[in-house]
């Protein structure tokens, strides 16, 4: 089948990569597959993509409604709202039977005070659009229940695709275990509010405090516009703490003593989680964080605490800390981009088996 995989740009964030994956997951199955693109820079040079260049959301539109009549899609996928409700729009004023399968990578909730008006104003387009779409992918089992009661989703329509966060199992290492003298506290994401990178800081001092570890440091490895602060106020506690600066490899970097902690207000899923458990470190988020529990074992490759407090943190700490070692291979599948292509492609499948009955 001709597919159309429709997102922001290439690279810079978890979901251009997801598409990207895809992309090449469904070439790997014998489809046609255009990347196309809304905001790739100019100044980036790209080969493997489809500019789709316009300078408002009713260009882009109806540039998009052009590039399906003329390339002939018989899909249509999309990444995050402002480019699902694009991708449906585009399709209706197309005239054509195309499928459109569109994907959602965040919890919605709380999403107004970060993104606006223009959030808001796409949400209610979404709330009329969204159920016309053939195929809805979420990343989490949190993100496909909001996304079925918000949206009102048929259950038949919704997918649970988890994020290819592994090119394949060959790189999960063996386990590692914190020391008796030391404790690492490991942060890796950006240095934003929403994540609460502070929280790291306040548990360090409170274990160092409280626990029997002579020697409790943070290490930072991202960057945001908090590095700052971050830096004061672990002076004002006296914390040790470590700025690596944002990594793609992070995991490669980190120490032997470690326990990941992301103590995010919420996430759709938790890549990061999944990355930690792959070198067989412990992790630790909040359950109120919702989709991270698609993305640690709690007792095996972790801890959930209770609530947002630092005591609640303290506690799984402690808990991640003691969990045996573990290798969780199978588990981890689940995340590897063989696997998540191996659903998009059944997806893509189905909708081709539909569009089949439904032209005879």
């Amino acid at each position: 089948m001709k597919v159309a995989v429709l997102l922001n740009r290439l690279s810079g964030g978890g979901a251009e990569r997801v598409g990207t994956t895809w992309a090449e997951g469904l070439r790997s199955h014998g489809h046609s597959v255009d990347v196309v693109v809304t905001h790739e820079p100019p100044s980036v040079d790209v080969q493997d993509c489809v500019r789709l260049e316009a300078g408002s959301f009713g260009r882009r539109i109806w540039k998009l409604r052009t590039l399906i009549r003329s390339q002939k899609y018989d899909v249509v996928v999309s990444l995050m709202p402002h480019w699902n409700v694009l991708s449906l729009l585009a399709v209706l004023a197309s005239g054509k039977k195309v499928k459109t399968v569109i994907s959602l990578h965040s919890l919605e909730a709380g999403m107004v005070k970060t993104h606006g008006l223009s959030f808001v104003a796409e949400t209610l387009l979404a709330r009329f659009l969204y159920r016309a779409a053939d195929a809805v992918i979420a990343v989490s089992h949190a993100v496909g229940a909001e996304a079925k009661s918000k949206y009102n989703i048929e259950r038949q329509k919704l997918w649970v695709v988890p994020n290819p966060v592994l090119d394949s199992l060959s790189g999960v290492g063996s386990a590692r275990r914190s020391t008796k003298d030391s404790l690492a506290l490991i942060y890796a994401g950006r240095l934003v509010g929403q994540k609460k990178p502070e929280t790291l800081l306040y548990c360090a001092a409170t274990l160092m405090n409280e626990s029997n570890i002579p020697t409790v440091r943070v290490e930072f490895f991202g960057a945001g516009p908090l590095e700052k602060s971050l830096r004061l106020e672990a002076e004002r506690l006296g914390v040790p703490t470590i700025f690596h600066g944002w990594r793609a490899d992070w995991s490669a970097s980190c120490p032997s003593d470690g326990v990941l902690v992301l103590p995010s207000m919420v996430e759709g899923f938790g890549n990061v989680l999944v990355e930690a458990a792959a070198i067989g470190l412990p992790s630790v988020s909040s359950s109120r964080a919702l989709g991270v529990a698609d993305a640690i074992l709690p007792g095996v490759t972790g801890a959930l605490a209770a609530g947002d407090h630092t005591a609640d943190y303290c506690d799984a700490i402690r808990q991640a800390i003691a969990v045996p070692p573990f290798t969780v291979s199978p588990w981890l599948e689940r995340f590897t981009a063989e696997h998540a292509a191996s659903i998009v492609n059944r997806i893509i499948g189905e909708l081709g088996l539909k569009r089949t009955k439904a032209d005879v």
